[in-house]
């Protein structure tokens, strides 16, 4: 696999960090459904904290992404491995974006409390969705329950997505010879050119 096929160590460390805290919370987001109430107030800030930890740096994916170009997938890469390469991507990058805002929407959707606030790593305070706060009860709760129910339904095909991305991994290095893991992991020689992402 040549150089013009490898991404950027920047986009390497990005690539895993993301992937060790979405798997993270995914986990952590099963424990609390099975867990006592009582251990809410413990488990639900490290939740929102890996959250907004991963929009921030999905943001900055994006970033690179836009910055510079994307390495070349080999060529014998077949039409329809290249579309379904494509679209879970994009579904990666919409889930990823959108389960933060959709927990923090939820967060937001609940009654004002004088010492209930979200904390981003214990360093800053993250105010909340003020029209969502100020609604009604009865419609704040309906809101709720939506961002809930959208969440989980998010959550699950992450789950999907991510499985599939997995298998497309197994198939292109074990099945088809190419040696994909390569592309995302720090080249032991030169760097790739500039201009490559």
């Amino acid at each position: 696999m040549s150089d013009q096929t490898i991404y950027r160590p920047a986009t390497v460390f990005l690539h895993w960090a993301i992937a060790l805290f979405i798997i993270s919370n995914i986990v952590l987001g099963h424990v609390m459904m099975w867990t006592p109430l009582s251990m809410r107030p413990v488990l639900m800030p490290l939740h929102t904290w890996i959250g907004l930890t991963v929009l921030l740096l999905t943001l900055a994916r994006i970033a690179a992404r836009l910055k510079f170009k994307k390495p070349a997938y080999p060529a014998d890469y077949k039409t329809w491995e290249l579309r379904l390469a494509t679209a879970c991507h994009l579904m990666f990058y919409v889930l990823m974006l959108g389960l933060p805002i959709l927990g923090y929407l939820i967060l937001s959707a609940n009654p004002p409390h004088p010492t209930r606030h979200i904390s981003f790593w214990s360093v800053g305070v993250v105010p909340y969705f003020e029209p969502l706060q100020t609604m009604a009860r009865p419609a704040q709760k309906v809101v709720h329950d939506q961002f809930v129910a959208a969440h989980a339904f998010g959550a699950w095909l992450l789950v999907a997505t991510l499985a599939l991305h997995l298998a497309g991994v197994i198939k292109h290095q074990f099945l088809d010879g190419h040696d994909i893991l390569r592309r995302m992991s720090v080249p032991m020689s030169k760097p790739e050119s500039e201009s490559e992402s």
